[in-house]
């Protein structure tokens, strides 16, 4: 079945599909050539940054990138971060969690969203159901992966490495549209971190999140 057949037969089954050139696809390799074109890519970007994951980490690494999102943000870039509400709302060893990794994020200006897929919390809610769309948008690029933002995903598990692709408008408005139709803005942190921006949405999504 040559590429054009296949396009063809998952748009009769109503799928989204998104016609990407070869030629503009990179296969980044390895855990290090990941995490270091996310930070440069946040660093260059002009227009937007728009992440999405199950969950952003805690840690050195995932807290740098963080700070390369904040950046984005204070250049006037819009930024969108969506993460699963259950898996984002657990806490690591020292009580912090994906939220409040986020709080610089969103102290500068940037949307923190949290998708609600299961209507409970906890692990209760990730084992009902989580949001697990896991792309970048960079400007008119996108990056597609199975790695979550953290830093063992960073550094050493190499299955999750990500190919790299330049996108049209297609995809890159569908993935922005997450948060009209999935996520609810994040609940602000503790009071020892910097408050989200932007107006919260009720806690319960009143849609289940798109399918990638």
């Amino acid at each position: 079945m040559s590429a054009h057949q296949l396009h063809r037969s998952l748009a009769r089954l109503k799928l989204r599909c998104f016609a990407v050139r070869p030629q503009r696809v990179q296969i980044l390799s390895t855990p290090k050539a990941f995490y270091d074109s996310l930070v440069e890519r946040c660093d260059a970007a002009t227009t937007r940054v728009t992440l999405s994951a199950l969950y952003w980490g805690t840690d050195p690494l995932a807290a740098d990138l963080a700070e390369a999102v904040a950046r984005a943000a204070r250049r006037g870039v819009v930024v969108n971060v969506t993460l699963d509400a259950a898996r984002a709302g657990r806490r690591d060893k020292d009580g912090r969690t994906s939220v409040d990794a986020l709080a610089g994020v969103a102290a500068a200006g940037g949307d923190v969203n949290l998708v609600d897929a299961s209507g409970r919390r906890g692990l209760v809610g990730e084992i009902l159901g989580v949001y697990h769309a896991k792309a970048c948008v960079f400007d008119g690029a996108t990056l597609l992966t199975g790695a979550n933002l953290s830093e063992e995903y960073f550094s050493t598990r190499g299955g999750a490495s990500p190919g790299r692709a330049g996108a049209g408008p297609s995809f890159t408005g569908a993935l922005r549209g997450t948060r009209a139709r999935g996520a609810a803005a994040a609940p602000p942190p503790p009071p020892v971190a910097a408050a989200p921006h932007g107006d919260a949405l009720p806690d319960r999504a009143s849609a289940r999140p798109p399918g990638f």
